[in-house]
């Protein structure tokens, strides 16, 4: 047996936050294998407030984030409820940079695609995540 087959939570791990945004144009954090969506903030508490994006399966997570430095502030203590998913999270934040491109530059968004999918350094196991250059540049960026 695998620890992961054993576990049924998972602790709110600290470390690099990276920003991206939701289909919706939301702000979404991605940290340690999961990702947060914009809640709510207090300028008094100097705090923004994200909940775990899986809250349709029920994951009660919440991170606290400072609005003057966007470092980790704390949590609501809530554990996960489903293991970190690193290659979702590296999709999600790849996505993003060729969306921030295709909106300002002239390349083709194929060309934008496929330069991203090598500055990343995609490994085996992070291809099985991502869509080839043509196929996602039609999901996403075509009418």
């Amino acid at each position: 047996i695998h620890q992961l087959d054993t576990l049924t939570s998972w602790l709110v791990a600290i470390g690099e936050i990276e920003s991206c945004e939701t289909n919706s144009g939301s702000d979404r954090l991605c940290m340690c294998g999961f990702t947060y969506d914009f809640m709510s903030q207090s300028v008094k508490k100097n705090q923004r407030n994200f909940r775990c994006s899986r809250k349709d399966a029920g994951c009660r997570s919440v991170i606290y984030i400072s609005i003057d430095s966007n470092g980790y502030k704390g949590s609501n203590y809530a554990e996960h409820n489903y293991p970190p998913n690193y290659h979702h999270t590296k999709r999600l934040l790849v996505l993003q940079k060729v969306k921030d491109r295709v909106l300002l530059e002239p390349t083709p968004v194929t060309r934008i695609i496929e330069d991203e999918y090598i500055k990343n350094n995609l490994n085996n196991e992070d291809r099985c995540h991502f869509l080839l250059p043509q196929a996602q540049g039609k999901k996403n960026f075509c009418n």
